[in-house]
């Protein structure tokens, strides 16, 4: 057997771990993979026999991420790290002084539905990549649509495993979202606590997109973990209705869900 350790970037979930360490177990002569997304990292222990290290390399490219060939050094990463934020405060100075954002609508408590609609469409490519597997996953066992049928009752119309998990999905954004704005209310946070909360979430929202570029390797994961009850509990009802399962949705680490959960604390 021998150590394989990879840099890959692309990294941002557990999902992304668990979708790399399958993809690797597949291939015959690997007895073992691991992936981190803290560490943007894969190693794998294989039978060289049996499998080579392209095989290995082919097969984490062709689940959607990069492979770099070299580490890239502490030194380097915080460079350039330090070079994209540089780079950012210096358009948002830029624009900031033509006046850019005074056509931007403010996000604020009583935003219209358009403007939270936006926001929704915007975190939905996010949403593509992290949920888009649990939704297969879910749906895919079942029925794709609506099937009949027969009750002592007469004609039972089910509703398609799609449209049920989405509605567990709306279900649960919308109760947690409820309970964090009531809980705000409860403190009554004043003008400069609810800023501060709005930019404590607008920092995590960037931190978390710098680690997504892979631009610097190292950075901690950017998520909230689920806690240690809710993951034994969700484990048990993974045969469950898909409407289940997207209750459980509300509780994921995601980053744009909990920002929007903590401004809405804010609010």
């Amino acid at each position: 057997m021998m150590d394989g350790k990879f840099t890959v970037t692309g990294m941002t979930c557990k999902s992304c771990e668990k979708t790399i360490n399958e993809r690797l177990s597949s291939l015959e002569g690997v007895h073992s993979a691991r992936a981190s997304q803290a560490s943007s990292s894969v190693s794998a222990k294989y039978d060289p026999a049996a499998v080579t290290e392209n095989d290995l390399v082919s097969a984490i490219e062709d689940a959607g991420y990069t492979v770099r060939k070299t580490a890239l050094s502490k030194k380097i990463q915080t460079f350039r790290a330090l070079g994209l934020i540089t780079v950012l405060l210096a358009l948002y100075l830029i624009l900031n002084h033509l006046g850019v954002f005074t056509f931007v609508p403010e996000v604020t408590a009583g935003m219209s539905y358009m403007m939270l609609f936006a926001i929704g469409v915007l975190t939905s490519f996010h949403c593509i990549a992290m949920c888009g597997g649990i939704n297969l996953a879910v749906t895919g066992s079942q029925s794709s649509s609506g099937t009949k049928t027969q009750s002592r009752r007469g004609s039972l119309i089910k509703p398609s495993p799609g449209f049920a998990y989405n509605m567990g999905r709306v279900t649960s954004y919308t109760l947690i979202g409820g309970l964090a704005g009531a809980l705000g209310s409860m403190f009554s946070f004043s003008g400069s606590a609810r800023n501060t909360i709005v930019v404590i979430a607008g920092v995590f929202m960037i931190l978390m997109g710098i680690k997504m570029l892979g631009i610097f390797q190292r950075m901690p994961s950017m998520h909230i973990p689920t806690p240690r009850f809710i993951r034994r509990l969700s484990s048990k009802v993974r045969g469950s209705s898909p409407f289940i399962v997207g209750l459980f949705n509300g509780l994921m680490p995601c980053g744009p869900l909990q920002t929007m959960q903590i401004y809405a604390l804010g609010t």
